[in-house]
């Protein structure tokens, strides 16, 4: 069998947000206006995606699967915050950022399903995935370009030993790429001291599970499993200081 799919993702829109910045006693009752906000964070992106796969029942026991894919993605996000006060705007070119994000991908895979016998099955198979990326911020002229080129094994093994019980070992190597979100330089604010800032430089994160399953009857499952992670990431709260404010 041959599978061809082509995805084609292209959107724009508009986020704008408007408030005030109150300030506020100690027991939180309303004492005065420090200010306004009003701010335009666009989001451009586009990705156009291919993948081939062709299959092949090599015999009763053996199948093929040998495919290739590619993807292309563009990320456009022209960021700008505005401060004032009685609506006379200006522009916080501390804040504003003009981020751009190109990422070009490419695989290719194989796998094959053997049945051993009745009671034991194999899959093995193997991808490899280059990747190159630019990411930018244009106001500042920050940028960053990455390339790297990973294998990605995986191994299964089931045997069932009769109708009520089931083994079954794995290992398995991905990755996880940052969303685009998280590559997404632009500062969201939810107070006038409290905001959230991502990191466009975060690199994808790799993992290496390997897993025993026993499964009883159909029903009952107990699963031990260990993985390893690379270039793991997560989210922290952590102070700031900015023109001598916490």
């Amino acid at each position: 069998n041959i599978d061809v799919n082509i995805d084609y993702n292209k959107f724009y829109q508009e986020q704008n947000s408007a408030g005030n910045f109150n300030q506020l006693d100690q027991q939180g009752n309303l004492t005065g206006n420090i200010g306004v906000y009003n701010n335009h964070l666009p989001q451009n992106f586009f990705n156009l995606s291919e993948r081939f796969d062709y299959g092949n029942q090599l015999s009763n026991h053996l199948k093929w699967i040998l495919g290739i894919q590619f993807s292309q993605t563009q990320v456009d996000n022209n960021l700008k915050y505005y401060n004032g006060y009685s609506n006379n705007y200006t522009l916080d070119t501390a804040l504003s950022k003009h981020y751009a994000y190109t990422e070009n991908y490419g695989s290719g895979y194989t796998s094959f399903a053997y049945t051993i016998s009745d009671k034991w099955q194999m899959n093995i198979g193997g991808r490899i995935e280059t990747t190159q990326y630019n990411t930018q911020e244009k106001n500042t002229g920050i940028s960053k370009d990455s390339n790297y080129v990973n294998f990605f094994p995986s191994f299964g093994l089931s045997y069932a030993a009769n109708a009520k019980n089931n083994f079954g070992f794995s290992f398995t190597r991905k990755i996880m790429r940052p969303s685009i979100e998280l590559l997404f330089p632009g500062r969201t604010y939810y107070n006038p001291t409290f905001f959230a800032q991502n990191n466009p430089f975060l690199q994808p994160q790799l993992y290496n599970n390997a897993e025993f399953t026993y499964v009883y009857n159909n029903l009952f499952s107990i699963v031990a499993s260990y993985s390893h992670i690379q270039n793991a990431y997560s989210n922290f709260i952590v102070p700031a200081v900015q023109t001598n404010q916490n």
